[in-house]
């Protein structure tokens, strides 16, 4: 798949997993460990990716993933591809590994995609605004341990060790595009996508 600014993704469904390239396929990285045998995209550059028989969701190109299986048929059935319509509605294809069983056979609507429900146990810190153009601030329900700033290619641009709930962070310096902040509080850990304009 290829997102807005132009990042090939591939998925390998044997070993390699998530797979990344900037410069339109002439070099490729490793970008996450989960393989599988399909991958899609939304409009807003969520990925998904077809692990085993789970669906999974990544908004930082492979960084972190979610797994979004929700209502999906279990156990007995075989995913065998996932796709998304031009409403960004994600729909799974399953079958019941050749044995007649209408109740795990057939295409099924995933609910809960869009990121809000599926981590609401694990969000703890949020940032505004966002898309900004050169300030943003992080919040957060405890006091943050470290908050680290990657571009696109996984280059970290910024880091600061806190003790402190709250943290406004300067991107003036840096060029427009998609950034990720990623904010460890304890043994918590969470990547937010930050888009600068």
């Amino acid at each position: 798949v290829k997102t807005a600014n132009g990042t090939l993704l591939a998925i390998d469904q044997f070993s390699s997993g998530l797979l990344k390239s900037v410069d339109n396929g002439v070099n490729w990285t490793t970008s996450g460990t989960n393989s599988g045998k399909s991958i899609t995209r939304n409009a807003n550059d969520d990925v998904f990716i077809l692990n085993g028989n789970a669906v999974l969701k990544t908004t930082n190109y492979g960084v972190t993933f979610t797994n979004i299986t929700g209502n999906l048929p279990t156990p007995g059935s075989f995913i065998s591809e996932i796709f998304l319509n031009t409403n960004n509605e994600l729909f799974c294809i399953t079958n019941a590994n050749g044995i007649t069983d209408a109740a795990k056979s057939g295409i099924y609507k995933l609910t809960n995609i869009n990121g809000v429900n599926e981590i609401d146990k694990k969000m703890f810190a949020s940032i505004y605004p966002n898309p900004t153009q050169n300030n943003f601030t992080v919040n957060a329900t405890a006091s943050i341990d470290n908050i680290i700033v990657t571009d696109v290619l996984g280059n970290t641009i910024y880091t600061l060790k806190s003790s402190a709930i709250s943290q406004t962070i300067d991107l003036d310096s840096q060029s427009d595009g998609v950034y990720f902040v990623n904010i460890t509080s304890g043994n918590k850990n969470q990547t937010i996508k930050l888009i600068k304009n």
